[in-house]
C-alpha cells in the first residue's frame, strides 16, 4: 500500500486543518481568518440557544483556545505525525462502507449482465467429471489431461453425445448425451453461464472448473426469452427399483389422461389422484418457471402447450409421471420487476462474489477515466520465470521503469511503471501459475489498489458530509493529541508537581473524598431466631454438615452388590452440593449389623469411595464416620448416610434456612440499627429482624489519601496545567475578534431562536 500512497501524495493536495469560508469573517489568528460558518460547524447548534453576550463570549473563547491548539499541532507537524496518522486512518476505514459500498456494482451486475444474459435462452450440453478431493493435484492433473483429451477429440470430429454418455459423471444428462436443455441467466454457476453466453454456437469450451469438478460445454442454440409458464400438474411419484408399480403408475395416467379427453374436470381429478401433496388441493398449481428451471421434458410439455386450459399427454421425469394444463403465460418481466429478486439473489449468491467485485472496479475505472497505456505489454514483458518461484528482481532500465502503465483521462496523471513493478516485488510469491498469467493477475490486483485508493482519497470531493466528518475527527484528534504530549503525559509523570498540588488543596479533597468508617466483622441474621441459633453455633464448632440425605440412605444387604448403578441418582446430588461448596468434604456415616465383619464393611466403604473418586471426588475429601454395632434395618447388613461438611461460612446459608450472613469489612450506613461501634459480640433484634455480630475492627472516618484517589488527582493537576499551558499559548498568538462578524453572528443566532 505504501507505494500507492506514495502517488497519492503526488496526486492530491495535503489535507489542510483551517476550513476556510467566503461568509463573513468572524475573527482571525495571525494571518489565519476564520468565518462564522467555521464556528457554527464546531460548534454544536443546541448550545448557541438562549445565550447572553457574555456567555457568547464565553463560547466564542472556547472556540479561540480550540483553533489555537490546532494552529500548534500544525507548526509543530502533528498531522504528519504516524500516531495520528492511524488514528485517522482507523477512523477513516469505518466511514469507508456508508460510502464505498458494492451496492451499485450488484445493481450494475444485475442489470448490464444478468438481465441482459435473460433476454436469451441457451442450450447447452456438457461433458462433467468430478473431483473428489480439490486437494489431491495428482487427481486434478489427471481429469484435466483426461478433459483435454475429450477436448481434442471433439475437435477433431468425434460425436459430442456419443462421448458424454460414455464419460460424461452427470447423471441426469448423460443418458441424453450431455444435453442439459436451454438454460437462462442466473441459474447456473456463473463459469458455466459465462461460457454459455460467449461461446460461439457449435464450438466447445476449455475445461471450465466449478465448486464440483470440470466441465467441457457446448452450446447447441440461443433463441429468445421465451417468457414464463403457469402451469398445473398431476403427478404419480416414480417408485425406485419398483418397475411393476411404475408400470402400474404409467397405465394409471393414462387412464386419468383420457378421462381428461372425455370431459371429466381437472380439479377432481387432481385431489383424487394426484400424488404431490403440496399442489394437489389447489388443482395442482406450480409457480411460474422460464427455460432451465424444470426437468427437460417438463420444460418441452409445458413450452409446446399454447392455449390455456390445454393439457399435455402423459411425460416421464425421473419423479415420475404427470400431465400439465397449461394456466397462463407472461413475457420476460422488465427490468423494475425483477430488480428486487435479482439483486437478493446475488447478494446471497456466494458463487458470484468475483462478478460482484469486477463489478465495482469496473464503475471505479469509468468515474476516473482509467486507461491503461499501450505500453503495457512492453512492462509484462519484464517478468520471467522467477516470477512463479517468488525469486523476480526488477529491472534497471530507467527508460522501462518511467514507461506509462495508465492514466486517468481527467487528470492526464502517468503512472510510472516502476510503482507496479515495487508492487510485484512486494507481492510476489511460488505460485503454480505461468508466470504470464501470474504478472497479469498481479496488475490486476495493482489497478484495483490504485482505484480503490483513489476512490477513497477523492470522498472528499464527492461526498461534502464525509469530508466535513473527517474534518472534525482530524481537528479533535489533533488537538488531543497535542494537549496529551504537552500537558497531560508530562502531568501525568510528574511526582514532585503532583505531590506539591495534592498538599495544596488537601483541604478540598479531605471533604470531597473521604473514607467511610465502619466495622470488619461477622454478621449472622434470621427472621427465625432458632435457627440463627444453630447457624451461630455450627459457625463457632468451625465445622457443620450443610445438608444430609438422611431421607436417602444407602443400603446394603450382600457383598455382591453393586454401589453406582443402583444410587446413581444419590451420589450424583451429594457430588455436585460438594462441587458447589468451596474447601467441602464428604461425609458418609455408617451403621452395621452385628454380623457384618470388618472385611465385609470394609468393601463396603470401598464400593462407595471408588464411586465417589469415579465422579471426580479427591480421596482426602471423602470421611468414613463408624457408630457402633447395631441394626440398621431388618434384612439389611449395613447403612450409610451421605452429607456434604464444611468450615467455611459461605455454605452457612445453605445449611440453615432462612439465615444470611456477612463477612468482611461493613460500611456505616449498611449497618442495622441497634448496633454497637466497638469490638465483641453483640446479639439483638431490629425490625423482626435477630442479629448476631462478632465486631472484630472498628474504623473511624477519614479522609482517602493521595493514592486511594491518585486518578482524580491526576486529573485535576492536569486541567490545572492545561490552563496555565494554554495562556501561554493565547499569549504566542494575536487574536483579533471582528465586530462586524460578531454581530452577524448574534444576528444569525436570534433568527434561528426565533424559529
Amino acid at each position: 500500500m505504501k507505494y500507492i500512497y506514495i502517488l497519492l501524495i503526488l496526486l492530491w493536495p495535503q489535507m489542510m486543518v483551517y476550513a476556510q469560508s467566503s461568509d463573513s469573517t468572524l475573527l482571525q489568528i495571525e494571518q489565519y481568518p476564520l468565518s462564522i460558518q467555521d464556528f457554527l460547524e464546531a460548534t454544536p447548534r443546541e448550545s448557541l440557544y438562549n445565550l447572553d453576550s457574555l456567555q457568547l463570549q464565553a463560547a466564542l473563547q472556547t472556540y479561540i483556545d480550540f483553533r489555537l491548539q490546532l494552529i500548534k499541532a500544525q507548526q509543530l507537524g502533528l498531522h504528519r505525525d504516524s500516531v495520528v496518522l492511524t488514528e485517522l486512518n482507523a477512523y477513516r476505514k469505518t466511514l469507508l462502507p456508508r460510502y464505498l459500498n458494492k451496492k451499485a456494482a450488484v445493481e450494475r451486475l444485475a442489470r448490464q449482465t444478468i438481465y441482459k444474459r435473460m433476454q436469451q435462452e441457451v442450450r447447452v450440453s456438457h461433458i462433467f467429471i468430478k473431483i473428489k478431493n480439490w486437494r489431491n493435484t495428482r487427481e486434478i492433473k489427471a481429469v484435466l489431461q483426461k478433459m483435454d483429451s475429450l477436448r481434442n477429440a471433439l475437435v477433431a470430429g468425434a460425436d459430442f453425445a456419443a462421448l458424454a454418455r460414455r464419460y460424461s459423471q452427470a447423471v441426469r444428462s448423460r443418458s441424453r448425451g450431455g444435453d442439459i436443455g436451454y438454460i437462462t441467466s442466473p441459474q447456473q454457476d456463473p463459469r458455466l453461464e459465462a461460457a454459455a453466453y460467449t461461446l460461439p454456437i457449435g464450438e466447445i469450451s476449455h475445461p471450465i472448473r466449478t465448486r464440483y469438478g470440470f466441465h467441457l460445454i457446448k452450446v447447441q442454440a440461443r433463441i429468445p426469452h421465451r417468457g414464463e409458464r403457469l402451469v398445473s400438474h398431476i403427478m404419480l411419484r416414480r417408485r425406485v427399483g419398483e418397475p411393476t408399480q411404475d408400470s402400474l403408475a404409467k397405465e394409471k395416467i393414462y387412464k386419468i389422461y383420457k378421462s381428461l379427453q372425455a370431459g371429466a374436470g381437472w380439479d377432481s381429478l387432481c385431489r383424487i389422484y394426484s400424488e404431490h401433496k403440496v399442489s394437489r388441493s389447489s388443482g395442482g398449481k406450480l409457480p411460474w418457471f422460464s427455460g432451465g428451471r424444470m426437468p427437460l421434458s417438463f420444460e418441452k410439455a409445458a413450452y409446446t402447450l399454447k392455449q390455456k386450459g390445454s393439457f399435455s399427454a402423459p411425460i416421464r421425469t425421473a419423479y415420475g409421471w404427470h400431465l400439465l394444463r397449461l394456466d397462463s403465460t407472461r413475457a420476460l418481466r422488465s427490468y423494475a420487476q425483477l430488480k428486487a429478486g435479482l439483486l437478493a439473489h446475488l447478494r446471497q449468491d456466494s458463487t458470484r462474489l468475483s462478478m460482484i467485485t469486477q463489478a465495482y472496479y469496473e464503475i471505479l475505472q469509468e468515474e476516473q477515466q482509467w486507461k491503461e497505456s499501450a505500453e503495457k505489454p512492453k512492462i509484462l514483458a519484464a517478468f520471467d520465470q522467477s516470477l512463479s518461484v517468488g525469486q523476480w528482481k526488477m529491472p534497471q532500465d530507467k527508460a522501462l521503469l518511467n514507461q506509462p502503465l495508465g492514466f486517468t483521462a481527467k487528470e492526464s496523471i502517468p503512472i510510472p511503471a516502476v510503482l507496479f513493478y515495487r508492487y510485484a516485488l512486494a507481492h510476489q510469491k511460488a505460485v503454480s501459475l505461468d508466470y504470464q498469467t501470474y504478472a497479469k493477475l498481479l496488475y490486476t490486483f495493482f489497478v484495483r489498489e490504485l482505484l480503490q485508493t483513489r476512490a477513497e482519497a477523492m470522498l472528499d470531493r464527492k461526498y461534502p458530509e464525509y469530508k466535513r466528518s473527517m474534518q472534525q475527527f482530524t481537528e479533535a484528534v489533533l488537538a488531543t493529541e497535542l494537549k496529551k504530549r504537552a500537558v497531560w503525559d508530562k502531568a501525568a509523570q510528574d511526582k514532585v508537581g503532583l505531590n506539591a498540588y495534592f498538599a495544596q488543596h488537601k483541604a478540598q479533597y479531605a471533604i470531597q473524598y473521604q473514607v467511610q468508617g465502619g466495622v470488619e466483622a461477622q454478621l449472622f441474621q434470621s427472621k427465625d431466631q432458632l435457627q440463627l441459633h444453630k447457624a451461630v453455633e455450627a459457625f463457632q464448632q468451625g465445622t457443620y454438615l450443610v445438608r444430609t440425605w438422611e431421607e436417602y440412605p444407602l443400603f446394603f444387604e450382600n457383598n455382591n452388590e453393586q454401589v453406582f448403578p443402583k444410587y446413581r441418582k444419590i451420589l450424583t446430588d451429594v457430588y455436585k452440593l460438594h462441587q458447589g461448596v468451596l474447601g467441602s468434604n464428604i461425609k458418609v456415616t455408617s451403621s452395621r449389623s452385628q454380623g457384618v465383619s470388618d472385611a465385609a464393611y470394609k468393601q463396603y466403604c470401598d464400593r462407595i469411595e471408588k464411586a465417589f473418586r469415579d465422579l471426580g471426588v479427591a480421596k482426602e475429601h471423602i470421611q468414613f464416620v463408624c457408630r457402633q454395632a447395631g441394626t440398621p434395618q431388618p434384612g439389611h447388613a449395613c447403612r450409610f448416610t451421605l452429607g456434604v461438611q464444611t468450615k467455611g461460612m459461605r455454605a452457612i446459608p445453605q445449611a440453615f434456612e432462612g439465615v444470611r450472613i456477612k463477612n468482611g469489612f461493613m460500611k456505616k450506613s449498611t449497618l442495622p440499627a441497634g448496633i454497637a461501634l466497638k469490638p465483641g459480640v453483640q446479639q439483638f433484634e431490629s425490625d423482626g429482624i435477630y442479629y448476631w455480630v462478632n465486631v472484630q475492627d472498628v474504623q473511624t472516618d477519614r479522609p482517602k489519601t493521595l493514592e486511594e484517589i491518585k486518578g482524580f488527582v491526576i486529573r485535576d493537576y492536569q486541567q490545572a496545567q492545561e490552563k496555565s499551558w494554554m495562556a501561554k499559548l493565547r499569549k504566542a498568538y494575536k487574536v483579533k475578534i471582528l465586530p462586524e462578524g460578531l454581530r452577524l453572528l448574534q444576528e444569525m443566532i436570534k433568527k434561528t431562536e426565533a424559529k
